[in-house]
């Protein structure tokens, strides 16, 4: 049984049962109101806790049934509206009655109170059915639009989706009617107050751009513009830094989202203002080093959502798209954590890079940034898995196989550049054609793709490539074998880059799978006509260089990696008609493809197994022989070469080969092979054509001697060498007689016929012959052929065959050296073959006898001789090695014929003596004549050339010795060489140093050096350590006493020679010399006559050498050869390089060691801490040749580049000590080495390299008393090395510093840069905590400039790469130094331009100067550097930011330039605006005595005494933003001080540049810190001082100081108008006459001043009074004020104006002046001002009407008995009791060095009481005209004198017109219309004085002055005759009329009218008549008898009216005449 209901609850059931049954039977039409009030009532109900089960179904029953209806409804044209307001105040948690709701909407913004779920969603469905078809919404949309962004901004998370959708869907139509007024706008202001508010809204504002529907009301409805800029605004910087209720930075992913869609809004204030707040943004977070946004995830899956959209909401602009793609690209995916997201991106990139065939085409911008995207994330993702990789290569090739725009490809050829570089992409690949797809694609882009594109083609499949050959094992060989078809295709290809990839992919990958094919396919490509493709193919198969032939044969082979064997690859060349393929063949390729294959065959033969399989042998052989017999057309020099080559060398390396010609089966006979090698086009052919016929002939054994006379038989017909010759037919015919004589003559005990004799001797005289020819290559060739023939013994049966020849020879050899050596036929190479020549001849003579040749020999000798140091040396300086050789083998061979004496070292110090010579013979005489005569000769070239002369001789000697070879008279040579081995090492050490000598010929030296040693080594006893010993001392390095004895003092050299004289004198003694005395040879460093600079690098590396013996560097065995490696190690002449030359003269050979250079390193190795100082600093030596020879030296031991990096890098730190010390050495050569070392060994050095450790920021620690280890310690060292050597005496040391210089700034850069690879951010900041202590401490302290440049170079560049925490500490004394460094590093140059061009003057070139160097300073990188601290301040701690306020008041004080005082005060001014709180007064300090006081003063007084324009400008910029934060009472002292040097600068010895400092300064701190006006102190400054000051400054002259006091005085009035110390009853008075009392004694002040320009700027101000009205009558009915007030207001006006006018009466005393004329128009101005017609009480009180006598100025003085002269001095005294109101305020000082004090001013009297306790009497109207009047009586002559008289008139009559009936008697008798006797009348005053008279016309007035003015009717000047008419004008209208009177108007009308030439004067004339005419028809017409005295002129007058006034040009006349044409019909 259910329990029993309560009774409340029955009675809820009940009321709702009532409601059901009402709301059923309400019909549709009249449900509306019903649900108004009870449809909130139901959902608030609903809501309620707890509700009983029963009332909660009935109340969802009610709700489901309205629903229904409502819903139903909503489809018919009359739907049900539903109370929307009410809804959505139940959804804000509110009241639901909609009269509160304006209230709630300009309440605070508080979050709003939970809403029950039910409550919610009932209430969310009822507004989600109602809201899109409400009647209502027009009405309503004021507040539905606000409330519902306030439940977004509110409610983000309760139904939030829903919500949201609702707003969509009621925008479309809600948008158009929203108005843009003001209450509007303030409900937005107020949703917009609370930050997550604003945040949310964003939010709202993202999806509203993102949908479609919305976008035409967002950019058309002026409501939701405004909202959307409001939003906007809120992102700026300004308001992210000054308003608390703006929300963070944009670096969220939403408010970043809302500012890309905002900046591609199609309003253009809109995007503008989004892309100003993004760039804004971006520039602070690079500035900064902060991400732009903190979830890079969430703004990526935005940005991706909206370039991919999704229905209903997506991208509404399409053109939106690339800017988020790129956006993506370049900021989100780069900050992006890892993995990036592929999943969202791929499918977002395939739909634009693969659409639908069903949707258009993508637009290229958007395929760009598509591609841009995918690049970029390719790039990102190496690591991702390989599905994902694969992907994204898919993409890349859909858009390469499209026609997709250019940017596009170039980003998809970088997609697939960055995939390469991973690993898992080759292993996405399945084998076969997915495998090659990629690669041949890439390939048809190659050949197919703009040219601009294919190097980004090729770059990509470079990396493919790459990519392939890292991965080999994940590459399949079918893939491989699928490339192969496409790379054959490429090779085919039209583009030269398709072939050149093909043959990289064919050598790099194809080679590694299928050697035969790549080889194939290279060898095809060699041929290419490409010569990028033809050098890639020849490199691919290890043939690239040139002469590749000869090397092979050279190396013995040395095939390409990835060759196939030999057979294999003449099997695929060579294919035979079984074979073929579709491949090209050898006989189908061209030359170039020939000559490789030939060069690959061959190394493959040279590096195969000894014996090659003979099918492919004889296949190659053919193909060479078919190759040789092509003929010449079809046979390049080249490929006949290789293929000549390629025969001899297979006939001399395979007998098979041999022996398949022997038997007669080869391709070639030996006949056919001695006719190529005699008519072959190539001479390289013909000689190794020759070489293989020797050989063949060689093979024969039985019958050489016959085969050879056939040979020689052939050759003699081409060897006769007469006057027509067959040059190719000898040149080949030459070296095959020569190879057939020399088998000859090796077959052993061989029997030569007659016949055989005759031939071989007719042949060598030919050759001999020939070798006198002229022409080059015969000559030559049979040179060359005799040597081959004498170069070895003949034997027994031929020497008199070869001795016959001898001399021919000779005479043919001497003959062509002395031709071509010397004279018009000089040709060095041709002579140096003739000198090769000529050695085996000379050595092959000794054999036999010399009388038959000696004369010859001699001969050829001398002609040797002769070349040293000849012609030909100077040319060409290797000449001298072949003089050398062939002298080499003369002198061994000679030896052994030497009978005379033996050489001895003494003979060879003394000169050259021929009996000596013929007295040694053999190799001693030679030897002699080289070392007495050619090594002392006085020609520099023959001594330098003998050098390498000797150089051979021992060389020659060393074989001989160490090879045994020669017999016995080699081994005499050799120890004949060995007894002059020490002189002969002398020599080679003064070669060393001889400043003529030569390369060739120094190396020589070094190498002979090396070859002394090698020969000292075979040599018994202690001769190897004397000649070490020898050397050491002669480099300046010995063992006895350490040191060189050229840097020895004076006194240790006197000691050792003391010594050593006395030890030499006891030997002698002993020995029994008894009394011989003699200068002992002493061991002293240096060589006989060589100075200590010209060995500097040799003596370097005896240093080096002694360093690494001393220490044990080297065993006993080589440690002595050491010095003689580094010697030979320097040497790089391409000599030595040489093939034939690289063994024989090689360092081991001479050394006779095996200790190469790899072994010498190892050696070295240990001892290069040591050692490496030593030679980086030769390295740099001043001396050039010491640096080329040590850098080579550097290079040979370390292994140059990396290697030798390396090496400074593991002895980094005892390197850098050891330089360090070098670069402070007293010798200057060793600073400059020492710095140069320095320079290269920091760059790139990191800190724990360096040493390590902490932070030095000890002031003791960074003086050279430092001590201890650790990088900063080592980086100051540095500095302080640096400094001093660009501060060096010498040029070679400051340029070697300033090396240095660049070194150390860019590691000191490095080191605090956080960011470097090797640096942490520990290490970065002690880095910079270090350096930036020392360079503000002591580096920019430096009295060299260039020092101090590079000081703040480096300052600068720290400050770019620094963290700002890092520079916080240092900050304040960093931007200090900054400053004063903008000034003393700018240009001085600019500086006295400007002080030429005027500065500080009104000079528009001056100001421009000026402008252009603070713009250069501010743009500078000083300027950026401080721009960057000034930023980091702003997030600083406050004491830091307290600290640089102070320190920019030390600043300001001790900077002396204008560019740094603009510094300055730009940072103020930003400082003020980021950090107001650092200039706060700290706790404890007092007001005036803080930062911020200092700093104000200082702006002031630089203020005052800057020059500069613009920098005065800026400087009191920044003192008006500081007065806004400064104390109140120093900114009042600041400004009296101000206001009393504005007073000062005002007198006649005042400046303008004073005026404008005090103005320029007041009016910015009036225009930035009003504020202070409404507070003036105990003496209310600004009241009584400054206000008034201000508005007499108004008027200053100069228009600078005018516009600053007007800024004061509008700035400083509000705030003073608006402090609430005035009572309601002055409410709209204005502030002129709320302070008049002060403004009336300023201006009296001005009034008695001395100075004309400030009484005139004193008299602008009562005029400015006047037209204010703030002086003169009230007009009662304008203002509507109570009675009482308005009396008290005219009382104080009174007051004042009697005393300005009594001081304006004073200040017309006296001469006239310019500018005098504003005295008389202030005095008629304020005069007119009180004398207007019914006077009041106040006025009478100014000016006495009725009391004043005629000679009265003042009542009762009688001032005009007695008047005063013009010749008065212009003293003004100050009228009586004017003086009273002078303010005293007191000194106001403001010293700089004193502190600020407010000054005890006495107070001050009442300006109204001090006005009516000086007030002596009334002023007499009269007497004012009188004295006015007098002013225009001047008798002044100056220029001014008559624009000053009209100015009285002027003003006269503008007092006459307010008092005509009492001025008219007293005034017009004085007017005078005359000039008086002697004077003349200028009409202009003629003119004024009548007007004068016109004033004072009033009603009533009899007669008045018309009888006197008829005469002037008809006066010559037009202004005359003007004022008359105007004055008969004003009579007619108010004066008496008589027949008299209007006679005289009569004829001036007459005469008026008809003026033909002034307009002027016909208005006047016709304004009488009209004027008349309308008196007639007055009131008091018929009183007055008008009309019966006019009507007697109306005919006349009306006929001159219409016939001349209708008709007039002149508008207004006509317009007069028509008007009277009408009055007069009247009459």
């Amino acid at each position: 049984m259910s329990a029993p209901v309560p009774a409340s609850v029955q009675a809820e059931l009940a009321s709702l049962s009532r409601v059901s049954h009402r709301l059923a039977s309400t019909p549709d039409s009249s449900l509306p109101p019903v649900l108004s009030k009870m449809l909130p009532m139901l959902l608030q109900y609903l809501g309620r806790e707890p509700l009983h089960p029963r009332v909660q179904a009935i109340l969802l029953q009610v709700l489901s049934h309205l629903m229904k209806r409502v819903r139903a409804a909503s489809a018919t044209p009359d739907p049900i509206p539903l109370p929307l307001p009410s809804l959505l105040a139940l959804l804000l948690g509110r009241s639901p009655d909609p009269s509160l709701i304006p209230g709630f909407l300009r309440a605070p913004a508080v979050p709003a109170p939970p809403v029950p779920a039910f409550t919610r969603n009932f209430a969310l469905a009822f507004v989600e059915v109602s809201l899109p078809s409400s009647p209502a919404i027009a009405a309503s949309a004021r507040v539905l639009f606000p409330l519902l962004l306030r439940l977004l901004s509110l409610s983000p998370t309760a139904g939030s989706g829903q919500l949201l959708a609702i707003f969509l869907a009621y925008l479309p139509r809600a948008a158009p009617l929203l108005p843009s007024d003001g209450e509007f706008n303030e409900c937005l202001g107020r949703v917009l107050e609370a930050d997550e508010a604003a945040g949310s809204l964003q939010g709202v504002f993202v999806d509203l751009l993102s949908f479609e529907p919305c976008a035409p009301f967002l950019t058309s409805t002026s409501a939701l513009i405004s909202l959307h800029s409001s939003l906007l605004s809120l992102l700026s910087p300004r308001s992210l830094s000054l308003y608390s209720h703006a929300p963070s930075p944009p670096r969220s992913a939403t408010s970043l989202y809302f500012l890309l869609l905002s900046k591609s809004s199609s309003n253009s204030d809109i995007s503008s203002a989004a892309a100003s707040h993004l760039a804004a943004h971006l520039d602070t977070c690079r500035s900064t080093s902060l991400p732009i946004c903190d979830d890079f995830p969430a703004l990526l899956s935005s940005l991706l959502a909206a370039v991919r959209g999704s229905p209903p909401r997506r991208a509404f602009d399409p053109r939106r798209a690339p800017a988020l793609l790129s956006f993506a690209t370049a900021h989100v995916l780069p900050n992006h954590p890892s993995p990036l997201p592929l999943a969202s991106i791929l499918p977002v990139l395939a739909s634009i890079i693969r659409p639908p065939a069903t949707a258009t085409t993508p637009p290229d911008e958007l395929l760009a940034a598509a591609a841009s995207l995918l690049s970029a994330a390719a790039a990102l993702s190496l690591s991702s898995p390989p599905a994902e990789l694969q992907s994204l290569a898919s993409l890349a090739s859909s858009l390469l196989s499209s026609p997709s725009p250019a940017p596009a490809r170039d980003s998809a050829f970088q997609a697939v550049s960055s995939l390469s570089r991973s690993a898992c992409y080759v292993s996405s690949l399945s084998p076969g054609a997915a495998a090659v797809a990629t690669p041949a694609l890439l390939l048809s882009c190659v050949s197919s793709d703009p040219p601009t594109l294919r190097p980004r083609a090729l770059a990509a499949l470079d990396a493919l490539l790459r990519c392939y050959t890292s991965n080999l094992p994940l590459i399949s060989a079918p893939a491989v074998a699928g490339l192969l078809p496409l790379l054959w295709s490429a090779a085919f290809s039209p583009s030269p880059s398709a072939r050149a990839a093909a043959a990289r992919w064919s050598a790099a990958l194809v080679s590694e799978f299928d050697p035969l094919a790549a080889a194939h396919l290279l060898c095809h490509l060699a041929g290419d006509a490409d010569s990028t493709t033809a050098a890639e193919a020849r490199e691919g198969l290890g043939v690239s260089e040139g002469g590749a032939v000869r090397r092979i044969v050279d190396d013995g082979g040395g095939a390409g990696k990835g060759l196939p064997g030999l057979g294999e690859f003449v099997g695929a060349l060579w294919p035979g008609e079984e074979g073929r393929s579709g491949r090209p063949p050898y006989e189908r390729g061209n030359a170039a493809t020939k000559l490789a294959v030939l060069e690959v065959s061959l190394a493959l033969f040279l590096s195969g197994p000894e014996k090659a399989e003979k099918g492919p042998l004889l296949k190659l052989v053919g193909g060479v022989a078919a190759t040789l017999t092509a003929g010449a057309a079809r046979t390049p020099p080249a490929l006949s070469d290789a293929a000549a080559a390629a025969l001899l060398v297979l006939l001399g390396r395979s007998g098979e080969v041999t022996a398949f010609f022997e038997g007669g089966g080869g391709p070639l006979a030996f006949p056919q092979l001695c006719s190529l090698a005699i008519d072959s086009a190539s001479a390289a052919t013909r000689k190794d054509l020759a070489k293989a016929s020797a050989h063949l002939l060689r093979a024969e054994a039985g019958a050489v001697l016959g085969r050879a006379g056939e040979v020689l038989e052939r050759c003699a017909t081409n060897l006769k060498f007469d006057t027509l010759f067959h040059a190719v037919r000898a040149h080949g015919s030459s070296y095959l007689a020569a190879r057939a004589i020399a088998v000859v003559l090796g077959v052993k005990e061989a029997v030569a016929g007659e016949g055989l004799l005759g031939q071989i001797g007719a042949s060598l005289e030919a050759l001999a012959k020939g070798t006198g020819t002229s022409d080059h290559y015969v000559s030559l060739a049979c040179a060359h052929s005799l040597a081959i023939v004498y170069e070895r013994p003949a034997p027994e049966a031929f020497r008199d065959t070869l001795l016959q020849s001898l001399p021919a020879s000779f005479a043919a050899l001497s003959a062509a050296v002395l031709k071509y050596g010397k004279g018009e036929h000089m040709d060095v190479p041709r002579c140096a073959e003739y000198l090769d020549a000529c050695g085996p001849l000379l050595r092959a003579s000794t054999a036999y006898p010399k009388e038959t040749f000696e004369a010859q020999r001699g001969e050829l000798i001398e002609a040797l001789l002769d070349c040293l140091g000849g012609e030909a040396y100077k040319k060409d300086p290797e000449i001298a090695m072949a003089c050398g050789k062939a002298f080499s083998l003369w002198v061994d061979s000679t030896h052994a014929g030497g009978a005379g004496g033996r050489l001895g070292v003494a003979l060879l110090e003394e000169p050259f003596d021929q009996a000596v010579s013929d007295k040694l013979g053999g190799a001693s005489a030679g030897l002699y004549r080289l070392f007495t005569q050619c090594l002392m000769s006085s020609n520099p070239a023959k001594r330098t050339a003998s050098i390498s002369v000797i150089f051979m001789c021992v060389v020659r000697a060393l074989e001989l010795k160490s090879g045994g070879g020669g017999g016995a008279g080699g081994a005499a040579y050799a120890e004949l060489i060995m007894s002059i081995l020490e002189t002969v090492q002398m020599r080679f050490v003064k070669a060393l140093s001889d400043p003529k000598g030569k390369q060739i010929s120094r190396e020589c030296a070094c190498r002979g050096l090396a070859a002394c040693y090698g020969l000292s080594k075979l040599a018994a006893g202690a001769l190897m350590e004397d000649m070490n010993e020898s050397l050491l001392q002669a480099f300046g390095q010995t063992t006895n006493h350490g040191g060189s004895a050229m840097i020895e003092t004076r006194q240790q050299e006197a000691e050792r020679r003391a010594a050593n004289a006395a030890d030499a004198a006891a030997a002698a003694g002993g020995a029994g010399g008894g009394g011989v005395s003699f200068e002992p040879s002493v061991a002293e460093g240096g060589a006989a006559g060589v100075s200590e600079a010209a060995l500097g690098a040799y003596r370097e590396m005896a240093a080096a050498a002694m360093e690494v013996i001393s220490g044990g560097g080297a065993g006993s065995k080589d440690g002595n050869s050491i010095l003689h490696y580094l010697i030979c190690l320097s040497t790089t002449h391409t000599y030595w390089l040489l093939p034939e030359n690289r063994v024989r003269f090689a360092t081991a050979t001479l050394l006779g060691d095996e200790l190469d250079a790899a072994d010498l390193q190892t050696h070295l190795r240990p001892h290069l801490s040591k050692l490496a100082p030593k030679v980086l600093r030769a390295c740099h030596d001043p001396s050039s040749q010491t640096r080329d020879q040590m850098k080579i030296l550097w290079d040979a031991i370390t292994g140059g580049s990396a290697a030798g990096r390396a090496v400074i890098s593991n002895n980094l730190l005892p390197t850098i000590e050891t330089l360090v010390k070098d670069s402070q050495n007293k010798l200057w050569r060793a600073r400059v080495g020492g710095c140069g070392a320095l320079s290269e060994v920091i760059v790139g050095r990191s800190w724990t390299e360096l040493g390590g450790g902490g932070a030095v920021t000890d002031e003791d620690q960074m003086g050279d008393g430092g001590q201890g280890g650790g990088a900063a310690l080592l980086l100051l060292k540095l500095w302080r090395i640096t400094i001093r050597a660009m501060d060096d005496v010498r040029t070679n040391v400051r340029e070697s510093g300033e090396s240095l210089a660049k070194s150390l700034r860019s590691l000191t850069t490095r080191l605090c840069d956080p960011k470097t690879v090797d640096v942490t951010s520990e290490q970065a900041e002690a880095a910079t905590s270090t350096i930036m202590t020392w360079l503000i401490a002591r580096g920019l302290n430096q009295q060299c400039d260039e020092a101090t440049g590079l000081c703040v170079s480096t300052l600068l560049g720290v400050i770019e790469v620094a963290r700002a925490e890092t520079l916080e500490p240092i900050l304040p004394e960093l931007i200090s130094n900054l400053i004063c460094a903008m000034s003393g590093l700018e240009p001085s140059a600019l500086n006295y331009l400007q002080l030429r061009m005027g500065m500080g003057n009104a000079n528009e070139s001056g100001e421009k100067l000026e402008d252009l160097r603070i713009q250069m300073a501010q743009n500078g990188p000083i300027g950026n550097a401080l721009t960057k601290c000034v930023d980091i301040v702003k997030s600083s701690k406050l004491a830091t930011k307290r600290e640089v306020v102070r320190w920019l008041d030390s600043a300001l004080r001790n900077c002396v330039g204008a560019v740094s005082r603009v510094a300055v005060a730009d940072t103020v001014g930003t400082l003020v605006a980021q950090s107001p709180e650092a200039f706060k007064t700290e706790s404890g300090a007092s007001g005036n005595n803080s930062s911020c006081v200092r700093l104000l003063r200082a702006l002031y007084f630089a203020s005052e005494r800057e020059r500069g324009i613009a920098a005065r400008d800026k400087l009191t910029f920044a003192l008006g933003n500081l007065s806004s934060l400064a104390p109140d009472t120093s900114v009042r002292v600041l400004v009296n001080k101000l206001v009393n040097n504005y007073e000062r600068a005002t007198g006649s010895n005042g400046s303008v540049g004073g005026r404008r400092a005090a103005a320029g300064c007041l009016g910015a701190i009036a225009s930035r810190g009003g504020i202070v006006f409404s507070e003036g102190g105990k003496t209310d400054l600004f009241r009584r001082k400054v206000l008034p000051v201000a508005f007499v400054g108004l008027f200053d002259e100069d228009d600078i100081v005018s516009k600053a006091w007007k800024v004061v005085w509008e700035e400083g009035g509000n705030a003073f108008m608006g402090n609430g110390s005035w009572d309601e009853t002055r409410v709209g008075v204005r502030l002129e006459e709320k302070i008049l009392e002060d403004v009336c004694a300023w201006s009296v002040r001005a009034l008695g001043d001395v100075s004309w320009a400030y009484r005139k700027a004193g008299c602008q101000g009562v005029k400015k009074l006047c037209e204010l009205g703030v002086v003169g009558v009230i007009n009662v009915a304008g203002v509507g004020e109570k009675k009482g007030a308005v009396v008290e207001r005219e009382t104080r006006r009174a007051s004042c104006s009697v005393v300005l006018l009594e001081s304006l009466l004073k200040a017309l005393q006296g001469r006239v002046w310019g500018g005098k004329n504003i005295v008389v128009e202030a005095i008629g101005d304020l005069v007119a001002s009180w004398s207007g017609d019914g006077m009041c009480a106040e006025a009478r009180k100014v000016l006495d009407v009725y009391k004043a006598q005629d000679d009265d100025l003042f009542a009762g003085d009688g001032y005009f008995k007695g008047e005063k002269g013009e010749e008065e001095a212009d003293e003004v005294e100050g009228v009586a009791g004017v003086a009273g109101m002078e303010i005293d305020s007191g000194d106001g000082k403001l010293e700089v060095d004193e502190g600020e004090r407010e000054e005890e001013e006495e107070e001050e009297e009442a300006a109204t009481r001090v006005v009516e306790e000086n007030r002596t009497a009334k002023i007499s109207l009269l007497g004012v005209c009188r004295l006015v009047y007098q002013q225009s009586l001047t008798k002044s002559t100056a220029t001014f004198a008559l624009p000053y008289k009209i100015a009285a008139l002027a003003a006269l009559a503008k007092i006459g017109g307010g008092q005509g009936a009492f001025l008219n008697e007293g005034v017009g008798g004085l007017i005078e219309l005359e000039a008086k006797e002697g004077e003349k009348l200028p009409p202009v005053v003629l003119a004024r004085r009548i007007d004068v008279l016109a004033a004072l016309v009033h009603e009533g007035m009899e007669g008045g002055a018309c009888e006197r003015l008829e005469g002037l009717i008809k006066h010559e000047a037009w202004t005359v005759r003007e004022s008359v008419l105007k004055y008969l004008g004003k009579v007619a209208e108010l004066g008496g009329l008589d027949r008299k009177v209007l006679g005289v108007m009569d004829k001036a009308f007459m005469h008026g009218a008809v003026d033909r030439k002034f307009g002027k004067i016909r208005v006047a004339a016709y304004g009488i008549l009209r004027k008349l005419a309308r008196r007639a028809q007055g009131g008091k017409a018929r009183e007055e008898g008008v009309v019966e005295l006019v009507v007697v002129y109306k005919e006349s007058w009306e006929g001159v009216v219409r016939k001349r006034g209708l008709q007039d040009p002149e508008s207004d006349v006509t317009q007069l005449s028509s008007e009277l044409v009408v009055l007069l019909g009247q009459w």
